[in-house]
């Protein structure tokens, strides 16, 4: 028609610029002297990649190099069909004398990522070298370079040692470069502390804003994530030499790691330090002697006190002894493990009718009894804040001078003695207002029985003999 005639003129008169040659679709050839607009080119390019694809088996390495480049930016979308031709893009790999190898090994990182092969995809990406992209916020990346961390971490902590493929080593490093750059210091430390590299931690505490934070993040971390106990001292140890390069390290912390390294003699030397600073310090030392008895290691408390200098004793004036080997009482003994230490018999009230329970138990008796006229022995005047946690030794006599409220005070004071299969004595001295309380002592004792079963943990004695 004249009207087709005359676009087809048009067409023809048109620069030659705008026009191109049809892509083959398919493999088939376009058909000769057919053209097309630049933007019909694109929609053919994004309906099928066939026709790029059947470019990789031409002889020429120029047109494989094409090839590649198109099917680095089509293969997203298009995988299913080049994953046809990976065969291909291995050999090219394997090629040494073709140029873009590493090209192809991108771009078949990418086809066997879609496949959901992701240890091939990784094996692949390394071989990409600087063409795989860390810095690249695609899923493809993120997805590879998790399991690169992964990897690398997993081959760190395996039981026999191996070496590493340097390239996975250097993303590795790359990521913690750029994690310290961006200022994510947790990020770092974290990632440090599961790939065991020390010397990494080093540098993102040292190169981090906030020193002191770092380091305390990295304390707790250590302690949680950490699960090889020979790794976790190691790292506490770095962490020590760590707050010692700060300006204000926190003593307080360094202790606390001190006691899980069971290094009393630093502590020790810490706080001779602390208390010859004065000031704060020295109120810090006593905090820290705090915490130190709230964690309960007895063995470790004696172990620091031993290394602390000695204090020079002062003479003091004889005095008269506060009781003597005669004994003032009979003995009410228990099996309990804990309880108060010692008080004088004179500190009961005037007024109430005071009197002691006997019983020895085993038929033992107190060594304070058995002590010899005019024999002076050591007293302690105590409240109930030392019926607990303190080992005083061989005490043979406890004295309450007043009865205990609750049933676990009564055991926790009583126990002072008679510890370990040692013989010992209790005397309890007691009112009128304890009677139904002795009562039941005394028909326990008599029975055989233990003391605790008469009292009641969560009551007050008095209320349970209403």
């Amino acid at each position: 028609p004249p009207r087709v005639t005359a676009a087809r003129r048009s067409c023809a008169r048109a620069p030659v610029t705008q026009r191109s040659r049809v892509p083959p679709v398919c493999g088939q050839a376009p058909a000769p002297g057919a053209t097309v607009s630049t933007m019909a080119t694109a929609q053919v390019a994004l309906t099928s990649a066939a026709g790029v694809v059947a470019l990789l088996e031409e002889p020429a390495p120029a047109l494989k190099a094409h090839a590649l480049k198109q099917l680095n930016v089509l293969v997203d979308v298009h995988w299913s069909e080049v994953s046809a031709c990976v065969t291909e893009l291995e050999a090219l790999y394997e090629d040494d004398e073709f140029e873009e190898r590493e090209l192809a090994a991108l771009v078949a990182s990418k086809v066997f990522y879609h496949l959901g092969e992701l240890d091939d995809s990784l094996q692949y990406a390394l071989c990409a070298g600087a063409l795989f992209d860390i810095n690249s916020s695609s899923e493809y990346v993120q997805t590879i370079v998790s399991k690169m961390i992964d990897t690398y971490i997993v081959e760190r902590n395996a039981a026999e040692p191996k070496e590493i493929d340097p390239k996975l080593v250097a993303i590795v490093e790359s990521m913690l470069e750029r994690c310290m750059a961006d200022g994510r210091t947790e990020h770092a430390i974290g990632l440090a502390l599961e790939a065991r590299r020390l010397d990494k931690l080093d540098e993102a505490v040292k190169r981090s804003a906030d020193g002191a934070a770092a380091l305390a993040y990295a304390v707790r971390v250590t302690h949680r994530l950490v699960s090889s106990k020979a790794f976790r001292l190691e790292a506490l140890r770095k962490l020590v030499s760590l707050y010692e390069g700060v300006d204000e390290p926190d003593f307080i912390a360094v202790c606390e790691i001190l006691m899980f390294l069971d290094d009393p003699a630093k502590v020790a030397d810490i706080l001779v330090g602390l208390i010859k600073a004065g000031g704060d310090k020295s109120l810090m030392a006593y905090q820290i002697c705090f915490d130190l008895v709230d964690n309960q290691r007895q063995r470790f408390l004696l172990e620091v006190s031993g290394k602390l200098p000695k204090a020079k004793e002062e003479k003091k004036p004889e005095a008269a002894p506060l009781l003597r080997g005669d004994g003032a009482g009979e003995a009410d003994g228990n099996g309990a493990e804990a309880a108060d230490a010692a008080a004088p018999a004179e500190a009961a009230g005037e007024g109430d009718a005071m009197e002691t329970d006997e019983a020895a138990e085993g038929g033992a008796d107190s060594e304070a009894a058995e002590a010899d006229d005019g024999q002076d022995l050591p007293v302690l005047v105590c409240t109930s804040s030392v019926a607990r946690g303190v080992d005083f030794g061989r005490v043979g006599l406890v004295v309450q001078a007043e009865m205990a409220a609750t049933a676990e005070d009564f055991l926790h004071r009583a126990g002072r003695t008679a510890r370990a299969g040692a013989p010992g004595s209790v005397v309890s001295l007691h009112g009128a207002g304890d009677e139904l309380i002795v009562g039941a002592l005394r028909e326990l004792l008599d029975a055989g029985l233990p003391v605790e079963a008469a009292f009641s943990r969560k009551r007050l004695l008095r209320k349970r003999f209403r």
